[in-house]
């Protein structure tokens, strides 16, 4: 479950990581089946907070709330492309 929708996740936080100056932190537990995604819109900054951070569980846990958590984390990573003028296959293929 959501495993199609994480590697998407993923995709597009590489995409960031390298086409913008935002700051994205993309973690795969496995003891607890969850992936966990961070950001920082401007950029690493010790002392501010993060500007995301979403928890999508990928063994049926919670499904509502990581639902909820990928649309908004695929939102967040969209809107920084978009912001960095970065307009080519923005959704992802």
């Amino acid at each position: 479950m959501f495993e199609k929708e994480i590697e998407e996740l993923f995709r597009l936080c590489m995409r960031v990581a390298n086409e913008t100056p935002a700051f994205v932190e993309f973690d795969v537990l496995s003891h607890v089946h969850i992936c966990h995604i961070n950001i920082m819109d401007a950029g690493w900054d010790c002392k501010a907070e993060y500007d995301g951070n979403y928890r999508i569980y990928f063994d049926g846990k919670c499904p509502e709330d990581s639902k909820k958590d990928y649309e908004a984390a695929k939102a967040h990573l969209l809107r920084l492309l978009a912001n960095g003028k970065c307009p080519l296959n923005l959704e992802e293929e």
